[in-house]
C-alpha cells in the first residue's frame, strides 16, 4: 500500500508501520469511521513533438493536468530525467 501521507509514520512498539491510517470518531450512540481519501487527476498526454531527435532536442509535451509549476512535472526519457521548463 503506498503512503499517501509520507509525512506520517505512525509507528507501533517495535518500530513496525502501520499500514492503514484511519480516524475513529465516537460520539453519543454514534460510532463513525473516517477514511481520509485524495483525488489526483492523473496527468493525461495528447501530443508529443518531435517523436525523433538528438540528443538535447527540446520536446514539447501536452495534454492535460500537469502541473501549473513546469519543474514540478517529472518528465524521464528511459532511465534519463529530463529537465522540465
Amino acid at each position: 500500500m503506498p503512503n499517501l501521507y509520507p509525512g506520517i509514520k505512525p509507528l507501533f512498539p517495535g518500530g513496525r508501520r502501520l499500514a492503514c491510517l484511519c480516524l475513529v470518531v465516537f460520539l453519543p450512540a454514534i460510532i463513525a469511521t473516517i477514511v481520509p481519501t485524495i483525488v489526483i487527476a492523473q496527468p493525461t498526454i495528447s501530443s508529443v513533438a518531435p517523436l525523433r531527435g538528438p540528443v538535447g532536442t527540446p520536446v514539447t509535451i501536452s495534454g492535460n493536468n500537469f502541473n501549473a509549476t513546469p519543474s514540478s512535472n517529472i518528465v524521464y526519457f528511459g532511465s534519463v530525467r529530463a529537465q522540465v521548463t
